[in-house]
């Protein structure tokens, strides 16, 4: 009789402890695959995509030092990578691109004010651009918004762009981000 209850409590050991061996191998597990689909996605500089899987990752370890310096990095590079596509168009005078480029790298890092100002000024280049808002030096003129009282017909607003924007960037309110403008 001792015996088989030893028998028993062995088994039954046994049993216990194949049980708690399989969970702790799905929890080493966890995230991992997602982890190295990132780490795939960012050695050919696929931020974007790296970021995404870096979450999931994240999503299923939290805890992991690795998967949040690598969700870090991403998230940054994505940025960067956004900020340089917005520079680009903005020198290819499509703002409304630029802005939306602008818009993402914000939306990865939502600390980059560099790219709040960007936003901010693609809004103005593009509305210098369809002739909504002509700038000069001091002054802002809207000719949507002057309620008939002069300066505001198709012909006057695109004389004042044309006016304001022979003299360059200068005249749009200062050069490139990599480029500051003059002070006034």
């Amino acid at each position: 009789m001792k015996h088989t209850n030893r028998w028993h409590s062995i088994m039954a050991l046994a049993i216990v402890a194949c049980m708690l061996a399989l969970p702790m191998s799905a929890f080493a597990k966890k995230g991992r695959d997602a982890y190295n689909r990132g780490m795939d996605y960012e050695k050919s500089q696929q931020w974007e995509k790296a970021a995404h899987e870096f979450t999931l990752a994240l999503a299923e370890d939290p805890s992991n030092v690795d998967y949040q310096l690598h969700y870090r990095r991403s998230i940054f590079n994505a940025s960067q990578m956004f900020m340089q596509q917005g520079r680009s168009l903005a020198e290819q005078r499509d703002f409304v691109g630029a802005y939306n480029a602008f818009r993402q790298a914000f939306g990865y890092d939502p600390v980059n004010q560099l790219a709040v100002s960007e936003m901010e000024r693609m809004l103005r280049l593009e509305q210098v651009k369809q002739g909504l808002t002509a700038t000069a030096p001091g002054t802002e003129t809207s000719s949507a918004g002057d309620n008939g009282l002069g300066s505001g017909t198709p012909a006057s607003a695109s004389s004042q762009t044309n006016d304001t924007s022979s003299g360059g960037d200068s005249a749009l309110g200062g050069g490139t981000p990599n480029q500051p403008s003059q002070s006034r």
